[in-house]
């Protein structure tokens, strides 16, 4: 449990470093965007007021001569508008007259096919003009029922269809309307473009009280269809299937923010822009950017008004564009958290082994040396008070014999210290392997002798091998010594080489599995209480491992039915 919150509080901390790096980085991105954002908003209200003086000079209302539609100026406005607003950029503009009437403007629209006869054609049918009257939702409907409308339209497809059908009065390019009535409309599709009507439903039905129409042509058409602010290019015109088939999906929050932007005839807007010719006006707080545009207008020797109001989000717009980058960026500081924070908890947990391994090093030196300096002292005191004189000769032996020890202790100390810390190169040479075990082996005949012990060695073939003769010499030294040492009197030690496997077994007492992985640490002697080895340091093994490491031989040791087995292979053998 201490590890795993141990580790949990690494994690943390390298989390809490990188997010806050990770908020610095994404916060200054976002603040870029945002001015991108800014600009983009000022110059698509730039483009619009182009797009909408240039539709001027081809309308009906303005251009007799040059104009190539009859199609209504407050339809080609709203299509341009469409063209410009975006979710996070609204636009609303309105043409007035010097006296204050509305002749044009953006807003909601029902689009109503006119047909005109135009005459016959060569083959002797008659054709027809068509162009479009305009009713004006925002005047004639509320808000709840523009946006009823719209609800019914987000649940359109191929076998569901909403229209209206209207009945009213003419009035130049507007529809004073008397009845609106909603259809739904079912459909069967016959093929990717053809579709046939199977039913039609009455859904709803608005009546309005109409004044002041005489001389009015009266009007009534079917297969009416919506031009919505709230869903720009969603397809209910149905001019062609390139229309039909943009699909930008809008909510009603987007029809509230078109009401906010609604154009207004304001006198301090009046009496700048004739001076001026442009008044301009904004606000703006944290969220939200507001401007008002004013402009005096002389088309033809009439004066007018053209009132354009922009409402931009450019938090929201930057926010929207980095999304995936907020998203990519996030994912890429998760798996660098993840990935250093196991790297430092592997530090951390080498650390702390390493601290550990200190500690117990200098327990153990210190239990390694307290009892031959404990024999050398007593010892040394006996000959200085002239105890036993007759032993003197047998203290000194003792003495200079535990004098050795330390000297051998401290010496292979010192060398496995250089081993552990890489700091030994290795001297490679080419000699006989087979050579050099026998040749310790009789280096220890002696020993083997005392203790009545069986030594075997056999070989496959000659084994010429590439490596570090002394330390080679030192491996297999002090595995036979350990072998020797763990050997009961009368035992066996057999020594293998066998397809590049060196194997040095002993009979004797098995050492316990849990046990088997730490046999090769410095002073681990099998036992918690670490007594004193009267027959070596307890850093032949550790000494095995570190040389067989640099050597990059593989190596373990594993219990056999008689006793243990010691194991290396030969990886650079010829």
């Amino acid at each position: 449990m201490k590890n795993k919150m141990s580790f949990r509080k690494i994690l943390l901390r390298v989390f809490a470093a990188f997010f806050a790096f990770y908020i610095g980085i994404m916060g200054i991105f976002t603040l870029v965007q945002y001015q991108s954002s800014k600009n983009n908003a000022e110059s698509i209200r730039a483009n619009f007021t182009g797009s909408i003086k240039e539709w001027m000079r081809y309308s009906a209302e303005f251009n007799a001569t040059e104009q190539s539609s009859d199609t209504p100026l407050s339809y080609l406005w709203t299509m341009s508008r469409d063209t410009f607003s975006t979710d996070e950029n609204y636009i609303r503009a309105t043409l007035y007259t010097e006296r204050g009437e509305c002749i044009a403007k953006t807003g909601n629209f029902i689009v109503c096919p006119k047909s005109t006869f135009v005459g016959r054609s060569n083959l002797g049918k008659q054709t027809y003009h068509t162009s479009y009257l305009l009713l004006d939702m925002d005047k004639y409907l509320s808000t709840e029922q523009i946006t009823y409308l719209f609800e019914l339209s987000q649940t359109e497809s191929d076998t569901l269809k909403y229209s209206l059908a209207v009945s009213g009065y003419e009035n130049k390019e507007e529809i004073i309307p008397e009845k609106i009535t909603v259809f739904k409309e079912k459909w069967r599709p016959t093929s990717k473009s053809d579709a046939t009507l199977m039913k039609s439903e009455l859904i709803e039905e608005y009546i309005f009280k109409v004044e002041d129409v005489q001389g009015l042509q009266r009007y009534e058409v079917e297969h009416c269809r919506f031009l919505i602010e709230s869903m720009l290019n969603e397809g209910f015109l149905n001019l062609g299937d390139s229309t039909s088939v943009m699909n930008k999906n809008r909510s009603k929050r987007n029809l509230r923010r078109f009401e906010a932007c609604t154009p207004v005839l304001i006198e301090d807007h009046i009496q700048e822009a004739r001076k001026h010719i442009t008044a301009l006006s904004s606000e703006s707080d944290f969220y939200t950017e507001k401007m008002y545009t004013t402009q005096y207008l002389n088309v033809d020797g009439e004066n007018y008004y053209l009132v354009i109001n922009t409402m931009s989000y450019p938090w929201e717009a930057a926010i929207s564009d980095l999304i995936p980058v907020y998203g990519f960026s996030l994912l890429m500081i998760f798996l660098l958290v993840v990935i250093l924070s196991r790297g430092l908890w592997k530090t951390y947990e080498k650390q702390t082994l390493l601290e550990k391994n200190r500690r117990e090093l200098t327990d153990t030196i210190g239990h390694e040396l307290k009892t031959p300096l404990g024999i050398i002292r007593t010892y040394s005191e006996g000959l200085k008070e002239h105890i036993s004189e007759e032993k003197r000769d047998h203290y000194l032996e003792v003495i200079i014999d535990e004098t050795a020890k330390m000297d051998e202790l401290i010496l292979e100390m010192l060398d496995l210290s250089k081993l552990e810390s890489k700091a030994y190169t290795l001297k490679e040479e080419t000699f006989c392997l087979n050579t050099l075990i026998q040749e310790v082996l009789k280096n220890k005949e002696r020993l083997f002798e005392n203790q009545e012990l069986e030594v075997t060695f056999t070989a496959d073939q000659e084994w010429e091998i590439v490596a570090d003769y002394k330390r080679m010499m030192q491996v297999i030294n002090n595995l036979v010594i350990n072998a020797l040492i763990h050997t009961p009197e009368g035992g066996k030690i057999q020594i293998s080489i066998e397809k590049g496997r060196v194997v040095i077994e002993n009979e004797g007492e098995p050492i316990p599995e849990n046990q088997l992985p730490l046999i090769w640490d410095a002073f681990y002697k099998g036992d918690k209480e670490k007594e004193r080895c009267e027959r070596g340091t307890g850093l032949g093994l550790s000494i095995v491992r570190n040389v067989l490491e640099l050597h990059k031989m593989p190596y373990g040791a594993t219990n056999t039915d008689g006793g243990v087995k010691f194991w290396f292979e030969l990886m650079r053998r010829k």
